[in-house]
């Protein structure tokens, strides 16, 4: 069983400008194909604490909200004391303000590490304290055609 996942390794600044390299990953569960649903269930239970909702708003000088986006990202790796989160470029496209939603319904605040138009992903940055999950990326190189894939994630909506 795999989990076909794509992450922005981004290098810079929070402009939409930055230059991001785009590497396609897998992350890979010890599933037996004869246990199919029950080998779903299994990588999801597995996976869902590293799942987050994404908000990204844009606010105006007046503080005033200007637009929304929101979308689904996966906690990947820490830096340090934070979390880098990939998520769509276009869910963060035009926000100036970012947060992150997870399982339980915590809240945190993110910034943009970066992001690429081409490949539609991007990296954002938050809180890592008391992260203890992270989607476990593998080699993406040794999938062959025919294998099960499953997407994770919670698309527009919170919960």
């Amino acid at each position: 069983m795999l989990i076909v996942v794509g992450i922005v390794q981004a290098i810079g600044g929070n402009d939409s400008s930055s230059k991001a390299l785009a590497v396609p990953v897998v992350a890979k569960a010890d599933v037996h194909p004869m246990n199919g649903n029950d080998a779903v269930v299994a990588a999801t239970d597995r996976i869902k604490p590293a799942v987050v909702s994404v908000i990204s708003s844009k606010k105006d000088e007046a503080g005033q909200e200007a637009g929304m986006g929101i979308g689904s990202g996966v906690m990947f790796a820490k830096n340090g004391d934070k979390v880098r989160i990939v998520t769509n470029s276009h869910v963060v496209e035009n926000g100036n303000q970012f947060e992150i939603v997870n399982f339980e319904g915590e809240h945190r605040k993110a910034t943009l590490v970066g992001r690429d138009r081409i490949t539609d992903l991007a990296v954002l940055e938050a809180d890592g304290k008391d992260i203890k999950v992270l989607a476990e990326f593998g080699d993406s190189d040794t999938l062959r055609a025919g294998e099960m894939a499953i997407a994770v994630g919670n698309p527009l909506g919170l919960g």
